[in-house]
């Protein structure tokens, strides 16, 4: 394996705030390395962060087989089966990384429980099943793994953090990483991303509902996504030495304040060339041209003034 630390940069957003966009720009840098897909074994249910979370021993049990669910799901292939492919890129560094990580923590030491605390989930029939066994044939209870020391999972985390970025990073200064974690988590749980830093990507609001009522994921009335964005925006940290908000609109008209935030931030000289995503300009204003939503975006306006961007 490579010994090169690299540099991990989080480019964020609130939910189609042109995160993706930023991340484009920078992955064209000769220093930076990325990964192609969203990172989701962290803040997804059965991450890394519920993992750390789990601090008694039947709840981290439950959620150490979520764990070892979610990375099987996220390094195979999307086909007849929900995937995301991980493991196809880089020599099948994820699967690699994670099958060490989750031997190093079955390697604990273990006690058997089929206590009822694990049947919450299961299907009726599961639960007759477990019922009869436990009363007429008294079967051998599954192994289960006791956590570690809550410093010590701290110490594994991070030290899997480490190999899979110099595997991700192949030997380039830089690793950027999309939406690894969200932004209003970025205080508690940056110990997970050693000298890591955040870029959160803002956009006007009522260009991102807009996006979201052409979504298939999730679907917002006006109410609910105001309440949400408020949320999302109020919680995220200032702009400091490890985090800063940048425009959406001001990245693609190539403001060179941005640039200049941008460089001092990462510490590299960048060559962004904004002339191959003039057809993105389109998506400045977009609230505009839609009168069935107008009602919609005018509340927008009186809820959100100071998240609107006008120039």
């Amino acid at each position: 394996m490579k010994n090169n630390k690299p540099k991990v940069i989080l480019v964020c957003g609130l939910g189609w705030s042109g995160s993706g966009l930023l991340i484009d720009m920078l992955m064209k840098q000769k220093s930076v390395a990325t990964f192609p897909v969203e990172m989701r074994y962290i803040k997804d249910k059965g991450g890394l962060i519920d993992l750390y979370q789990a601090m008694t021993p039947f709840k981290y049990c439950e959620v150490f087989d979520e764990f070892k669910r979610l990375v099987k799901v996220l390094a195979r292939p999307n086909g007849i089966q929900f995937g995301m492919g991980y493991n196809l890129y880089n020599q099948g560094a994820f699967k690699r990384v994670f099958n060490d990580f989750i031997d190093t923590l079955s390697s604990k030491e273990t006690y058997r429980s089929d206590a009822f605390v694990f049947m919450y989930q299961s299907s009726f029939l599961k639960q007759i099943y477990w019922k009869v066994n436990r009363k007429v044939f008294n079967f051998n209870r599954p192994k289960r793994v006791l956590p570690p020391a809550r410093k010590e999972l701290r110490q594994q985390i991070i030290e899997c953090q480490n190999s899979i970025h110099i595997e991700l990073a192949q030997n380039k200064r830089i690793l950027i990483l999309d939406q690894a974690i969200d932004p209003i988590q970025w205080s508690e749980f940056k110990w997970m991303f050693p000298n890591a830093k955040m870029i959160v990507v803002d956009r006007d609001p009522r260009d991102i509902y807009v996006d979201y009522s052409r979504s298939r994921d999730v679907l917002f009335n006006v109410k609910s996504f105001i309440e949400n964005y408020k949320y999302m925006r109020s919680n995220i940290p200032l702009d400091s030495e490890d985090l800063i908000k940048v425009q959406f609109e001001e990245i693609l008209q190539d403001s060179p304040a941005v640039k200049r935030k941008l460089e001092q931030f990462i510490g590299e000289e960048l060559y962004l060339d904004i002339t191959e995503y003039s057809g993105s300009l389109e998506n400045i204003g977009i609230y505009k041209n839609l009168k069935d939503l107008q009602d919609d975006i005018t509340i927008i306006s009186e809820e959100l003034p100071d998240a609107l961007w006008e120039r």
